[in-house]
C-alpha cells in the first residue's frame, strides 16, 4: 500500500484546474494541466507550469484555440518538449455526439519549446479529425500515441499511430477496434510496448494490450477481475 509523504498545491487561480501532465526534462519538472471555469465549460485553455525544487512554480505557457481545449499530455526528447492536447470543435455544424450537440469535432494540437520556457503558437495536429491523440509517448526518433475515436460514424477503437515530427502523424496499426477511449503507453527498454485502456461497458473497463516491434499485432488481457 502507498503511503502519502506530502501534498502542496502547486497552483491555483480560483478555476477549475486538472487533467494534468507531468515530465521532467533537464533538470526541471514541468506540470500541465486544462484551466477553465468548470469541468464541462467551454472555454478550457492549456497552461504548463516549470519548477527546479518542487517549491517555486512558474507559469511559462498559455495556450488557447478557438475551441475548448482539454486534457493535455508532456512528451520531452533530446530536443525539445512539446505538450499535446484535444480541442472541441464549438462550431454546431459538427456536432458528434447527440448528448452534447454543443460539441464538434475533435482536432488535436500541440506547442513545443526548446528551453521549457518560450513556447509556440498551437499548430493544429495533422490526422483524421474525431479521432483524439491520447496517451503519447517517445521511443527511439518517433512520438507514439494511442488515439481514439470521439463519436462520430465508425470506425470505433484504438489506434496506434506515430509521428516523426509531432505534427504529421500516419497510423501503425488497430490495438483494438472496439469501442475503448482513454489508453496509456508504455514502452519497456527492450522496445516491449504496452497499452493500458479504459473501456466504459462493464465488465471490461480496463484492458491491457501488448506489442513487440514493429507493433503490428497485439495481444489483449482483461484487467477487472485484479
Amino acid at each position: 500500500m502507498a503511503n502519502l509523504d506530502w501534498l502542496k498545491t502547486i497552483y491555483t487561480d480560483g478555476r477549475h484546474n486538472a487533467f494534468t501532465g507531468f515530465v521532467k526534462w533537464r533538470g526541471a519538472y514541468y506540470v500541465c494541466f486544462r484551466n477553465a471555469e468548470t469541468h464541462i465549460s467551454l472555454d478550457g485553455r492549456i497552461f504548463v507550469i516549470r519548477s527546479e525544487d518542487f517549491s517555486q512554480w512558474d507559469l511559462v505557457a498559455q495556450l488557447a484555440t478557438p475551441g475548448d481545449d482539454r486534457d493535455p499530455k508532456l512528451v520531452a526528447t533530446d530536443e525539445r518538449l512539446t505538450v499535446h492536447w484535444g480541442t472541441w470543435s464549438l462550431d454546431p455544424s459538427e456536432a458528434q455526439n447527440p448528448e452534447a450537440a454543443f460539441r464538434g469535432a475533435i482536432y488535436c494540437h500541440f506547442a513545443s519549446s526548446a528551453d521549457g520556457l518560450s513556447w509556440s503558437e498551437p499548430v493544429a495536429v495533422d490526422y483524421e479529425p474525431t479521432w483524439w491523440l491520447w496517451g503519447l509517448a517517445w521511443f527511439e526518433g518517433f512520438y507514439y500515441s494511442a488515439a481514439y475515436r470521439c463519436y462520430g460514424e465508425p470506425p470505433v477503437g484504438i489506434r496506434l499511430v506515430r509521428s516523426s515530427d509531432a505534427r504529421v502523424w500516419e497510423t501503425v496499426s488497430i490495438i483494438t477496434d472496439e469501442s475503448g477511449d482513454e489508453a496509456a503507453l508504455l514502452f519497456e527498454a527492450n522496445g516491449h510496448l504496452l497499452a493500458l485502456a479504459r473501456f466504459d461497458t462493464w465488465p471490461l473497463h480496463c484492458r491491457l494490450y501488448e506489442a513487440v516491434a514493429p507493433y503490428a499485432q497485439w495481444t489483449e488481457q482483461s484487467l477487472h477481475q485484479i
